[in-house]
């Protein structure tokens, strides 16, 4: 019998997302949102099974997780949510996902993804991180995100439910559901620049370095999660095999543009170009010494992402 997967978030960004690269393999997926506004779900996940939770009751908890076999965590406040107030970002962050567990526990559900960030680490990201690195920074964003781990790391060991923890690099690609606030990302947002404006504003030191994930690579990576069981109660980076500078994305991206649509949007680059001294390896070693084989969908991501953009602005 097929698993039976719960996704938190199902209508957020990275939720529905995974929600649909899940659904394609033919499992039974469910959708977890907090709304009543069925407008909101694509078409390519109606069909799909609906349940509306409020994270703040573990009685409503305890009912979403009824006959569900794993749990993928994906809700929560971003960054700049959390920024302006860091008293709700410890409630959703951490508290709503303590009360998840509650549902998990009851139902005796068998796994736990938790969507981490890499964020946890630092505010500025360089040199040599693995799972064992220090996690310093203390921006609302990270402290919510790693109290909440706690508690999962917590939940694992006192009981059956396998938990695992992704912090998860900077994420990228496309939105399925309109209006889920991810243009403030990076790439997203240069690639919507170049479609709407046909000109990409950098702000940022140009050779700053990040690890850029495509959302395509991640929902491989939960695939192999649900269906490897070889791992309890850990903490895994989630990122891409490489990083990148700034200014490399922002040259990559004008390139795919000249090769879709025959034209290159102009980059400014408006803060001086700083050398960097340590180089920047988010390591993803931990991943791939479990059995996973990393691809590179680095430029599909890219592509798919610019064609979206380019018929929103055309509708």
């Amino acid at each position: 019998m097929d698993k039976k997967i719960l996704i938190t978030g199902a209508l957020g960004y990275l939720g529905s997302r995974v929600a649909s690269a899940i659904n394609i393999n033919g499992r039974q997926v469910v959708l977890g949102i907090s709304c009543n506004n069925n407008s909101l779900i694509p078409n390519e996940l109606k069909h799909l099974e609906i349940r509306r939770y409020d994270l703040s009751s573990k009685e409503s908890c305890i009912n979403l997780c009824k006959d569900i076999d794993i749990v993928i965590h994906t809700s929560g406040l971003n960054s700049d949510e959390c920024f302006k107030s860091p008293s709700n970002a410890i409630i959703v962050n951490c508290l709503y996902t303590a009360n998840l567990l509650e549902g998990i526990k009851y139902n005796n559900v068998s796994k736990f993804l938790y969507f981490s960030t890499a964020h946890v680490y630092s505010s500025q990201m360089d040199g040599f991180i693995n799972e064992s690195t220090n996690t310093n920074n203390l921006h609302p964003y990270a402290t919510s995100h790693l109290s909440a781990e706690k508690i999962v790391s917590w939940f694992g060991l006192q009981n059956k439910t396998i938990t695992i923890i992704l912090r998860l690099s900077n994420c990228f690609g496309k939105e399925i559901v309109d209006d889920t606030n991810c243009w403030n990302l990076f790439i997203n947002n240069i690639c919507k620049q170049g479609v709407f404006n046909k000109i990409i504003n950098i702000n940022s030191n140009p050779n700053i370095q990040r690890n850029f994930l495509p959302i395509i690579e991640l929902c491989r990576i939960i695939n192999f999660f649900i269906e490897n069981n070889g791992s309890k109660n850990e903490i895994f980076n989630i990122g891409n095999i490489k990083t990148n500078t700034l200014e490399e994305i922002a040259s990559f991206v004008q390139m795919r543009f000249q090769k879709i649509f025959n034209f290159k949007p102009i980059i400014i680059y408006n803060s001086p170009a700083i050398i960097i001294k340590n180089h920047f390896i988010y390591s993803i070693s931990k991943l791939i010494n479990i059995g996973y084989f990393p691809e590179d969908h680095f430029k599909e991501e890219i592509d798919n992402l610019i064609i979206y953009l380019n018929n929103k602005n055309n509708e």
